[in-house]
């Protein structure tokens, strides 16, 4: 943790030698909040720009130079870094511009390690409240980006937590789309699609392309009857020698039963008389043979 104990600007904006004495920091659960108030132009953003001089160093243009040359500025202070006292001077000078209670120079890291990793940027953002700042906020609120947009949102809206709300809405959105990235539901998507589309032209053809191939298909059912009817055909001739071979062994018997006939070939085929008649005519010589039987019996 780091608190600001004393703030110096020996030679910085309008003031020369002012100091600003924070006192040591109070027991746990004791108010340790200090408010520096004044009139407009009394230099509370200087103090503030002060203190980010401390923190960042100078900037290459600088704008609080007005009164003494950049050269000439200076700009030191009193940090509590984890319950040690801690005394540092910036000057605009290239790297390193961080001096320590005894004016060696110190690598930057010696603050920048507890600050957080945040840039001055984000410093300002978070925790730098001023016209300028508060008027960018407003158009990151409209435009849904930035952390101080995030802040004045959630107070003005009174959601204890806009960030979470925020970091889960972009995950989901990440989630859909991410530039130049391959996992997200769209480039799943456009994967799927560039692949329906080359699945398409694989089976595309054009318009005399299919007129050639339903030409083929038609020839193709054309054949195709003509060699179901030839199976036909081929089908009935076989069933026909099949049955003259089964025929065969009775073309023998007819043959010989022909044979047999050939001695009454010289008999009438037919008689030329009717069936009735030819009964009654055996009718009649069954009983004739049967008197002639009593008779001869008789004389015996």
């Amino acid at each position: 943790m780091m608190r600001l104990r004393q703030l110096d600007l020996e030679l910085f904006g309008g003031f020369s030698g002012q100091s600003f004495d924070f006192g040591a920091p109070r027991g746990d659960g004791e108010p340790d909040f200090h408010v520096i108030i004044g009139r407009n132009e009394a230099g509370k953003t200087t103090t503030m720009e002060g203190f980010l001089r401390l923190l960042y160093g100078f900037p290459h243009r600088e704008p609080y130079d007005f009164l003494h040359q950049r050269k000439n500025l200076r700009v030191s202070g009193v940090l509590d870094i984890d319950g040690t006292e801690m005394a540092f001077t910036r000057l605009p000078n290239r790297e390193p511009s961080l001096r320590d209670a005894r004016g060696a120079e110190v690598p930057n890291s010696a603050l920048q390690a507890h600050l957080g990793g945040l840039s001055e940027e984000d410093y300002r953002n978070l925790f730098c409240l001023d016209d300028a700042t508060i008027e960018r906020g407003g158009e990151e609120i409209t435009r849904a980006k930035g952390d101080i947009g995030r802040l004045l949102f959630s107070a003005a809206a009174g959601i204890s937590d806009l960030s979470e709300v925020l970091d889960r809405v972009r995950a989901e959105a990440d989630g859909l789309y991410r530039k130049r990235a391959s996992t997200t539901r769209l480039a799943s998507l456009k994967k799927d699609h560039a692949e329906v589309e080359r699945q398409i032209r694989e089976l595309d053809i054009s318009a005399a392309q299919y007129r050639k191939l339903k030409q083929a298909a038609d020839e193709a059912d054309a054949e195709e009857k003509r060699a179901l009817e030839h199976r036909r055909g081929l089908f009935a001739a076989k069933a026909q020698l099949e049955a003259r071979g089964k025929a065969v062994p009775l073309l023998g018997e007819i043959d010989a039963l022909g044979a047999r006939l050939v001695p009454f070939a010289a008999w009438p085929a037919r008689l030329d008389i009717d069936p009735e008649t030819l009964v009654r005519m055996s009718d009649v010589s069954i009983a004739a043979c049967r008197a002639s039987t009593l008779f001869t019996l008789r004389d015996s």
